[in-house]
């Protein structure tokens, strides 16, 4: 984020946490904190429901994001339509819409001289009509493109939910806190508590639904000066919504898409069946994918698809078509890599897209149409993969 403003998450007053925390859970069930999570907070501790709402998550539905967007001082209609079109960048690989409204918009933006802030995702429901939901410090037409980059989208982030990213513990023990706080009491007029709520507080990753790593490149990571940092490395914080932050987004809100049936082959387990956007294998287990299938259970007519895999000791094996099984079964031999494309005289209008969660290097970029996956001659095994097609 920009070094001279920083942003800061906006927190509800206690008096409505524990009410915010049911409404987000009522809105999207997953975001109930896990058990596992519960249990390594206070061990065969029941937590009263104050507590329970700092570990809730904020996602709106699964099912889809459409929020209305108002603005606070109506501003020029250019200067609205651009902040819009900011805020649905994330429609590139997410189901969300962000639509204007002067009726009860559930996002309203400010410009005050009080930074760059915003509500966490479903939070925004408790805040009164009359106040702002986001606040866009100063933005005009003049303001350079890269700000809207950087700041809009990375606010949008947050009201969808998205925490910071160099809240992950991964970046916060590599702070030196002590000259974190003075550099951040100095720049920002902080306290040094909220210096500690803002930049130094590690959020679990289970409390994220989070990828394995944290991503310095994040549009949601601060930027973090070396002289802050216990390893002399600075962070420099996302410039635009990357590829990790696109894929997260499209696995919190996915899209509608074809109805698929994707079958996976791991080590120890055997046959696997997930679906369509849903991720199929392990993470964190060191277990290998030995083969997979794709099989549509509804056909589509004119649409099909065909998938080839490169195997170790083999290499490259051609393409087949779906319904057909690729890779082996009882060999003990590991996936290092796919592609998979559409056939078919539908094929022109719709996308393919998948990843994989690879060994050493975790989850991988979403690629499409054809595009290899995975390696070739690294001996590096696919531990899981993902694939959704969509209509253009």
């Amino acid at each position: 984020m920009n070094n001279s403003i920083p942003c800061s998450i906006k927190t509800l007053t206690p008096d409505v946490q524990v009410a915010a925390a049911t409404k987000a859970i009522e809105i999207n069930p997953a975001n109930a904190p896990a058990a596992q999570m519960l249990q390594a907070f206070a061990p065969g501790v029941v937590l009263p429901p104050e507590h329970l709402a700092v570990l809730t998550s904020k996602y709106w539905g699964a099912g889809g994001v459409r929020l209305t967007v108002g603005f606070m001082d109506n501003p020029a209609a250019d200067l609205k339509a651009r902040i819009l079109s900011h805020m649905n960048a994330w429609n590139a690989t997410a189901n969300v819409t962000f639509v204007e409204s002067s009726v009860n918009p559930q996002v309203r933006i400010a410009r005050e001289n009080t930074g760059y802030w915003s509500y966490l995702g479903t939070d925004v429901l408790q805040i009164p009509a009359g106040q702002a939901t986001l606040n866009l410090q100063g933005f005009t037409m003049q303001t350079a493109d890269s700000e809207f980059h950087r700041v809009v989208r990375h606010e949008t982030g947050h009201t969808l939910g998205f925490p910071h990213e160099h809240m992950r513990s991964e970046i916060v023990n590599r702070i030196d806190r002590e000259k974190a706080i003075a550099l951040f009491m100095a720049s920002q007029g902080w306290s040094r508590d909220q210096v500690i709520a803002q930049v130094l507080t590690p959020i679990a990753n289970s409390a994220l639904t989070a990828t394995a790593h944290a991503d310095i490149d994040s549009i949601m990571c601060y930027w973090l000066p070396a002289s802050i940092m216990a390893d002399g490395i600075a962070v420099n914080g996302g410039l635009d919504i990357d590829p990790q932050d696109a894929q997260f987004a499209a696995s919190i809100y996915p899209k509608p898409g074809v109805r698929l049936n994707l079958l996976v082959h791991l080590q120890d387990i055997g046959d696997v069946v997930v679906h369509e956007n849903q991720f199929g294998g392990t993470r964190g287990q060191s277990r290998r994918l030995e083969g997979f299938q794709i099989d549509f259970p509804t056909a589509i007519p004119g649409l099909g698809c065909r998938y080839m895999a490169h195997l170790q000791d083999i290499g490259d094996v051609p393409w087949v078509a779906a319904g057909h099984f690729v890779g082996t079964r009882g060999q003990s031999r590991r996936l290092e890599g796919f592609a998979i494309e559409l056939t078919g005289t539908a094929a022109a209008n719709y996308n393919v897209y998948y990843m994989a969660h690879l060994q050493d290097i975790g989850d991988t970029q979403i690629y499409t149409n054809g595009q290899f996956c995975g390696t070739r001659g690294q001996s590096r095994r696919v531990e899981g993969m993902l694939v959704r097609i969509e209509h253009k």
